[in-house]
Formats: structure tokens, C-alpha cells, sequence
């Protein structure tokens, strides 16, 4: 993903499929990993991108329901 992409993700927001630290997502049909760094991951959270380093997203956890927002990715 180039430099554009990473910063198109920051602020975007998703589902997590477990409740672990860390995991992958989908963005632009490729699998990106992910680490929780801000809250406690439960299933189905709803995590915000807030930073990326190398191959790497940082997200915290959400705990407003912004699943309708336009930054949602399914």
C-alpha cells in the first residue's frame, strides 16, 4: 500500500473479528495487520485507524457506534 493509501486508512473504522491485541483486516481487498493500542479489544468492536508504521495499522477501540459513518469499512 503506498504512503496515499496508509493515510486515506487513518480515521477509518471496522469490526474486530476476536477479542485479541492484534489481527487483520481488509482495506482495498488486501489483508493489512492491525494492533490495538488504545482500549480493551472485545469481538466485535468497532476499531478506529489512528496511526500506521510500515506494514502495521494502530487502532483504538471505539466505543461510540459509528458502523453507519461513511469511514466504515466493511
Amino acid at each position: 500500500m503506498s504512503d496515499y493509501q496508509w493515510e486515506k486508512a487513518i480515521g477509518r473504522v471496522f469490526r474486530s473479528k476476536n477479542a485479541e491485541y492484534s489481527g487483520f483486516t481488509q482495506i482495498l481487498g488486501l489483508p493489512y495487520s492491525y494492533r490495538v493500542i488504545a482500549g480493551k479489544p472485545v469481538e466485535n468492536a468497532l476499531l478506529e485507524v489512528v496511526d500506521f508504521k510500515e506494514n502495521e495499522l494502530f487502532v483504538k477501540v471505539v466505543e461510540e457506534d459509528l458502523e453507519n459513518d461513511f469511514k466504515y469499512i466493511d
